[in-house]
């Protein structure tokens, strides 16, 4: 589920993607009330391969923009039109499922401020996408990786600041530093290795930030 200002800068709306479909459902949240759901059929079926897929999907900074990562492979872009709520398939740089490669799966995902930029991660790498290249499938830039028996990569966050950020969890019942520490990407608008990551350079105050929300737990 995401949300989105309007195009009139006072409405809001509302997206929810159920299980086992490529449908989206759509809101419109005004001061009169929530009108909908209206059925937005686009893009890649979630959980049609009959399990319990995770993901993230967020709209760009501006709006314009939709990304959906799904573990299951699945790595959709699509154009919205924050006037008439219209949700158009832009580009699929999923990897599906084949049963002699397997696939690569996706669970975190972020826009650079401008919008010229994609992150997405899986649970134990980060990549960068271009856009604006030619390829943008070919231009996936590997950023980093976690020893995935232990740890995941979480979900992400734009932040006031334009930067980015994004969380750790620990792939056990127990915590570490690391869990309560966030990655950030200081210049996301820069293409190939200006972006500037800090792996786990920003310490949460002994609050844990798991996959993608925080525990309120203090480190002893």
């Amino acid at each position: 589920m995401t949300a989105v200002k309007h195009g009139n800068g006072r409405d809001w709306w509302l997206l929810v993607h159920p299980f086992f479909s490529n449908d989206f459902y759509e809101y419109l949240i005004t001061p009169a009330g929530i009108s909908g759901p209206m059925l937005l059929s686009v893009g890649s079926c979630i959980a049609c391969n009959n399990t319990d897929d995770q993901g993230q999907m967020v709209f760009s900074k501006d709006g314009s923009k939709l990304c959906m990562a799904n573990t299951y492979g699945i790595l959709d872009i699509f154009d919205f039109d924050r006037c008439t709520g219209s949700l158009t398939l832009n580009l699929n740089l999923g990897m599906p499922y084949n049963p002699l490669n397997g696939w690569t799966t996706f669970y975190g995902c972020s826009f650079s401020a401008d919008g010229s930029v994609l992150y997405a991660s899986r649970f134990d790498t980060l990549w960068q996408y271009n856009l604006n290249a030619s390829n943008v499938k070919a231009s996936r830039l590997y950023l980093m990786g976690l020893d995935n028996a232990k740890y995941a990569i979480g979900q992400h966050m734009i932040g006031p600041d334009n930067k980015i950020y994004i969380a750790t969890a620990r792939n056990s019942n127990s915590n570490d530093s690391l869990d309560y520490k966030l990655s950030v990407i200081n210049y996301p608008d820069s293409v190939g290795y200006a972006f500037d990551l800090r792996p786990h350079s920003i310490w949460l105050g002994g609050i844990a930030a798991e996959a993608g929300y925080l525990i309120y737990h203090i480190m002893s």
